[in-house]
């Protein structure tokens, strides 16, 4: 009996063993299923990281393509292994919308970005330095940051030839440092009727306070607009303009308007005194000055209004 029992048992284990060894077989082809399946989730997720980092690196480079006006319509580019697309809708003259895609292996990423766009005649302090004790002021006389470009960059092209040769005919030229008397060179921003007073300073101007001077004045050096409490204000009605990085404008106004105008610089703007120097725009000088740009006006500016991930 006990030897009957025994080969019962030997044929049971023989089934166990075998389903034992289907078992295994099963886990292993479950093991290979789920490797491959988390192989494939893992390089998706890695794909769909570089799709997202190259959309994000691509709109900004799209935006400072738009406001070099160098990017074209339709246009696309290599980025992390991503083909990435643009495409722009120009709302009105001065709002864009930009579309940015990425796409590698069926996997895509997009953004759709809001802009707004300002030519040089829109803005009232545009330099490619810094701002310290600044206010700049709409035409109505409202603190407005919207009307400034710091750390631009550079600055629009400009026809410098151009504006020298007007200075020059106006007999406006100053070798060295020039400080001009109080109403220069005529009392008005103009010249003669639709022509602007353009002086042309191949040094530092100073504008001493009490004093009004008006016109473009295009500085190579530093210029400097004082004030004080006996005297009053120093004040330019018109337009600096400074392309040189290391041109400083330096306003001593104590928080009265040191320019009405506009003002264009490659070096810092610092405003000294009890209380901030007053830049306030005023567009039918900021304008007269921009026909000097080459190319017929350009993006000065470029602000994003709206950013959205799709």
């Amino acid at each position: 009996m006990k030897w009957q029992t025994f080969k019962k048992e030997d044929g049971f284990w023989s089934a166990m063993f075998l389903i034992f060894l289907v078992t295994l077989g099963l886990m292993g082809v479950g093991g290979y299923v789920l490797m491959k399946t988390e192989g494939q989730n893992i390089a998706n997720t890695i794909e769909a990281t570089k799709v997202d980092y190259a959309a994000n690196g691509a709109a900004y480079y799209a935006i400072r393509a738009v406001e070099n006006e160098s990017l074209g319509i339709g246009s696309s580019m290599t980025l992390s292994g991503a083909t990435v697309s643009f495409d722009t809708v120009h709302l009105n003259d001065q709002n864009l919308q930009l579309l940015v895609t990425a796409s590698i292996n069926g996997i895509s990423s997009s953004i759709t970005i809001d802009l707004n766009q300002f030519g040089l005649g829109d803005m009232a302090l545009t330099t490619t330095g810094t701002i310290e004790d600044v206010t700049v002021r709409d035409e109505d006389g409202s603190v407005n940051e919207d009307l400034i470009n710091a750390n631009a960059d550079s600055l629009p092209n400009m026809d410098d030839s151009a504006i020298i040769a007007q200075a020059t005919a106006q007999g406006h030229v100053y070798s060295g440092n020039y400080t001009p008397a109080d109403g220069f060179p005529n009392g008005s921003f103009y010249y003669s009727a639709g022509a602007p007073n353009v002086t042309y300073v191949d040094g530092n101007l100073t504008i001493e306070s009490g004093r009004n001077v008006y016109g473009i004045f295009f500085v190579t050096g530093n210029v400097t607009i004082n004030s004080n409490w006996s005297n009053g204000a120093g004040h330019l009605e018109g337009v600096i303009y400074m392309p040189n990085e290391d041109s400083n404008l330096q306003l001593s106004m104590e928080s009265m308007t040191s320019v009405r105008g506009s003002v264009i610089t490659g070096g810092d703007v610092d405003g000294t005194g009890w209380f901030n120097g007053v830049i306030q725009y005023d567009s039918e000088y900021a304008e007269s000055f921009a026909s000097y740009e080459t190319g017929g006006g350009g993006v000065s500016a470029i602000k994003v209004t709206n950013w959205t991930y799709n």
